[in-house]
C-alpha cells in the first residue's frame, strides 16, 4: 500500500487513465488528503473519480471538492447513489419505489420522475439515509418480504469521516434488513458490482488493459478492477480501523462476502443474500 503522494513514482505511463476512489483517497469527510492534488494532477485530464457515495450529486460533490481545493468537474464523477437512480428510471420506469435514501437523492428520483411510494411498493431503492429510522427499516423490510424487488446503492458498512471517525454506509442499512427477510430479487449496483467501472470506461474512452483503478478498498476498487482485468494500485489508510477479510471481527463484514463473490463469480448481492455473515 502507498501514500497518494507517492502513486506517480510507481504507476507505469503505460497506463492512459485512472479510476480513482473519493472517500479514504482523495478526502476524509470534508478534508483533503496529503498528496490528492499530485495524484489528480498525474493524470489528469484522464481521470474519472468512482465513489459509492449514495448520499450527494455529482453536482455537489464537485462544488463540495471545490471549497476543499480540488477542481473536479461533475462530469468525471461517477456515483453509485446517482447511477442506481438512473438505473432504476431506464430499467424499471414504470415500477412503485419505496427510496430509502437522503434528501439530496430524493431530489434527484424526483427529477428523474421515479414514482416514489410508501405503500405497496414494487421496489425498494435503499442508499445511505442519514434519517434511518426503524419505521423505515420496517417499511423496507416488509415491502421486501412481500416481493418487492430490492436495489442496493453499495455493499460498504462504513466509510473513513473527518480525523477518525467512522461513517455508517448503505451495507450497514442492508445488513440490517438482511437479518429480517430473504429478498427474492435483488442486484447492488456500487463497487465492486461492474456498472461504475464500466460507465467510468465509457467516459473515459479507453479499454481496461489501459487503465489503472486507485482506490482504498481492496474488496470493492480492488475486486472490481480485477473482474474487469484492470490494474489496481492500493492506498493506504491514513486511520487505521480496517481490518482484513480474514480478521474474527469481520464476520458479520460485507468484505468477506465480496471476497466469496469474486472467487465464485456470483454477484456480491447474491452471496450476501445467501448467507449470514
Amino acid at each position: 500500500m502507498i501514500e497518494p503522494r507517492n502513486v506517480s513514482a510507481i504507476a507505469p505511463s503505460r497506463y492512459k487513465a485512472a479510476i480513482i476512489d473519493l472517500d479514504g483517497t482523495l478526502i476524509y469527510g470534508r478534508s483533503v488528503r496529503a498528496g490528492a492534488r499530485e495524484l489528480l494532477a498525474r493524470f489528469a485530464p484522464n481521470y474519472v473519480i468512482a465513489s459509492n457515495n449514495s448520499t450527494h450529486t455529482s453536482a455537489e460533490l464537485s462544488s463540495m471538492l471545490a471549497r476543499l481545493g480540488l477542481e473536479v468537474p461533475s462530469s468525471r464523477i461517477i456515483l453509485a447513489g446517482t447511477t442506481a437512480i438512473g438505473m432504476v428510471a431506464c430499467q424499471w420506469p414504470d415500477a412503485r419505489v419505496l427510496l430509502i435514501a437522503s434528501a439530496s437523492l430524493r431530489r434527484q428520483a424526483e427529477a428523474f420522475e421515479l414514482r416514489l411510494t410508501d405503500e405497496m411498493p414494487d421496489l425498494v431503492l435503499l442508499a445511505r439515509d442519514p434519517d434511518f429510522t426503524y419505521a423505515k427499516l420496517v417499511s423496507a423490510v416488509n415491502a421486501v418480504a412481500n416481493g418487492a424487488r430490492l436495489v442496493v446503492t453499495n455493499p460498504d458498512l462504513s466509510h473513513p469521516g473527518n480525523g477518525s471517525t467512522i461513517v455508517p454506509e448503505t451495507g450497514s442499512l442492508l445488513q440490517a434488513l438482511l437479518a429480517c427477510v430473504q429478498p427474492k430479487d435483488g442486484v447492488i449496483i456500487g463497487k465492486p458490482e461492474p456498472h461504475l467501472f464500466t460507465e467510468a470506461l465509457g467516459r473515459l474512452g479507453v479499454p481496461a488493459s489501459d487503465c489503472v483503478v486507485i482506490g482504498d478498498n481492496r474488496h470493492t476498487d480492488g475486486a472490481g478492477a480485477q473482474r474487469l482485468g484492470m490494474a489496481f494500485i492500493e492506498i493506504e489508510h491514513a486511520h487505521h480501523h480496517t481490518f482484513a477479510a480474514s480478521d474474527p471481527v469481520m464476520t458479520n463484514d460485507g468484505s468477506k462476502a465480496i471476497d466469496d463473490a469474486g472467487r465464485t463469480g456470483q454477484s456480491t448481492f447474491d452471496v450476501l443474500s445467501a448467507k449470514r455473515y
